[in-house]
């Protein structure tokens, strides 16, 4: 299996923090490679500059997202937890993926996108 997109880990990422602790980015790699079933191939495969495995660059991004609409924060440096809203997430049985036309529905995740695409111009 290749690496999946970052939206792909987006559900599992906040599904992993729900039980309310606070989880470590090192735990989190292991803890999403272990849930995709991926390969030892898959885990070490490079981004095209050579600096950083597809993996963590997906799971950075998922993990990005979905702070920035506020469904887990970061507690301290590369430390997450899920917040009350990314509970709420978790609690709605008719959603079973978050992507971004998912998360555009909070404003905070709205306004970061604003201002990445500015920044971009």
């Amino acid at each position: 299996m290749a690496v999946p997109g970052y939206q792909d880990f987006m559900y599992p990422f906040l599904k992993q923090l729900e039980n309310g602790n606070e989880y470590k980015l090192q735990e989190l790699y292991v803890l999403l490679d272990n849930h995709f079933h991926l390969s030892d191939k898959d885990i070490v495969e490079l981004l095209p500059s050579g600096k950083q495995t597809l993996l963590h660059n997906r799971i950075g991004w998922a993990r990005t997202y979905l702070s920035k609409a506020g469904l887990s924060k970061v507690v301290s440096r590369a430390v997450f937890k899920i917040t009350d809203n990314g509970l709420k997430v978790l609690a709605d049985t008719s959603v079973t993926r978050i992507d971004t036309k998912f998360l555009s529905k909070y404003q905070s995740f709205n306004d970061f996108v604003k201002k990445i695409q500015l920044i971009n111009l």
